[in-house]
């Protein structure tokens, strides 16, 4: 996960009474020093002093750390600042820092306990705590309540990869153990070589009027944050591995997938049942036929094979079919947006990058089933996004005592019916600020021009819909996903929405 690292300062009142309090502390050591210097007295009254003195500890000095009698700049007297190093006294295993400057003979140093820095432990804790600019809405903390914060260490799931859903892929040969090389088509992409005639930039259609008024691809913001990641403890881009399932028939619509969005994923995949190298085709075999009505079991296996192979490289894993286009610079940003951060950090801080576990995140269109609000899935037509923690969570807790035999279509309504009953993870609500939907189930044309009939029951649409609006308020400005989406149109779309058609 990526984080963003603040320091916390102590507060004002806390910091102010501790520096006074070390400052008397010092100042009456000086002036003993100055008073009886190296005599026989000094080592008495000294002594003194460390078993009345309020810092001293109750344990005397075995638990105590030695500190020079000097000055230095920094929080309290120097403690922590430039120049201050760690040593421990006897065996005790903590250890404050000493000055390096105003550094005396040992017979002039000073014990005092460690329970006079023991605020330093206190706000480390807190050190990097960070706070939203603003908290999630109110939707989305009833949302995440439910959830369990999930350890992210890799759990081996596959059994030996005998039995399904982890038997794995195939390669070329029909042999079983092939791993996908996910990185090939970052590495080597395609050019895109549509023309402005090939892509019809002159047709103004609803879909050209959606994405040249409303929706578009963040490239500012995009490069801001690639010039950030690539400074000096600048903060990394999320990692995003984007799956598409096909069959071999249907290989055609691959090639400009690869040509237009598939290249912009971090590590890209497409499921199929047959392995072909050059296209990055994977036949990853499931229980049962390979067909419509069989699906649930084509990705259960999809989502396994992604598990055990991609699991730690990556941070989130988004699905759909060979009809769907990705704004990827869109879906990356909203991954960093603090709002989905927040959330997978549990709601109320940020992440700070030390974090072991995370609440499971399951992104997408939302939908009531039936019209029904205990129902609610994300929509397999754009496509719905794991978080690492959710990746984990159906895989090795829910996919072997959830439906592992059923045989349906409706694979988007069982992944949600899954994490729902076997983990208490729900949808995510993934509207934008303004109300916009972020992952749209149609054509960006469609969207635009849709409207719910006045009885809602008669139209699926309008049944399954939450809380929509319509025409150009209907798609967030920055939308991440469309489906519906042929090879004609999605190089269509890709040409006006990176310039090809200016």
């Amino acid at each position: 996960m990526t984080t963003i690292r603040r320091k916390k300062k102590l507060p004002s009142s806390d910091r102010n009474a501790i520096l006074a309090k070390l400052f008397l502390s010092v100042a009456f050591l000086w002036s003993m020093f100055v008073l009886f210097g190296s005599g026989s007295h000094a080592p008495e009254i000294i002594h003194d002093f460390k078993e009345k003195s309020s810092f001293a500890g109750s344990k005397g000095s075995d638990e105590s750390a030695n500190v020079v009698a000097g000055a230095g700049k920094g929080d309290v007297g120097g403690v922590r600042g430039a120049g201050a190093k760690v040593e421990k006294s006897g065996s005790n295993d903590n250890a404050v820092p000493i000055l390096d400057k105003g550094h005396v003979t040992s017979d002039k140093e000073e014990t005092i306990s460690k329970d006079a820095f023991d605020f330093e432990e206190e706000y480390e804790a807190e050190d990097e705590k960070i706070k939203p600019l603003k908290p999630l809405r109110q939707t989305n903390v009833d949302i995440i309540s439910t959830a369990p914060m999930v350890d992210l260490t890799f759990v081996d799931a596959a059994d030996n990869y005998d039995e399904d859903p982890h038997r794995g892929a195939t390669d070329e040969n029909g042999e079983f153990g092939y791993v996908h090389d996910e990185k090939a088509l970052k590495r080597n992409p395609p050019g895109f070589s549509s023309s402005k005639t090939d892509v019809h930039c002159d047709n103004h259609d609803n879909n050209y009027k959606v994405l040249t008024e409303k929706v578009f691809v963040d490239l500012q913001s995009h490069q801001k944050r690639e010039r950030e990641a690539e400074q000096d403890g600048g903060r990394p881009r999320e990692k995003i591995f984007c799956t598409v399932y096909t069959i071999e028939k249907n290989h055609d619509k691959i090639q400009p997938i690869r040509e237009t969005w598939g290249q912009r994923c971090d590590g890209f995949m497409v499921a199929s049942d047959k392995t072909d190298k050059d296209l990055g085709t994977v036949n990853i075999p499931h229980e049962g036929p390979e067909e419509y009505h069989n699906i649930w079991q084509k990705v259960r296996s999809i989502w396994s094979y992604v598990y055990d192979n991609y699991y730690d490289e990556y941070d989130w894993f988004h699905i759909g079919g060979d009809d769907l286009y990705i704004l990827v610079e869109n879906l990356r940003l909203y991954l960093e947006s603090e709002e989905v951060q927040l959330a997978a950090n549990g709601g109320t801080y940020l992440p700070n990058g030390k974090e072991k576990e995370q609440i499971p995140l399951f992104l997408g269109r939302r939908f009531a089933e039936q019209g029904n609000y205990e129902r609610i899935f994300n929509s397999g037509g754009s496509g719905y996004t794991l978080n690492k923690a959710a990746l984990k969570s159906l895989v090795v807790t829910a996919f072997p005592v959830c439906m592992p035999h059923l045989k349906t279509f409706a694979e988007d309504v069982m992944v949600a019916q899954c994490l729902r009953n076997k983990i208490k993870v729900f949808p995510f609500d993934t509207k934008d600020d303004e109300g916009g939907e972020r992952y749209m189930p149609f054509q960006p044309g469609h969207h635009l021009t849709y409207r719910a009939p006045a009885d809602k029951k008669s139209d699926w649409y309008a049944n399954y819909s939450i809380n929509i609006k319509f025409g150009l308020d209907h798609m967030s400005a920055q939308s991440v996903a469309f489906h519906y989406i042929k090879p004609p149109l999605m190089k269509r779309m890709h040409a006006i929405l990176y310039g090809h058609c200016a």
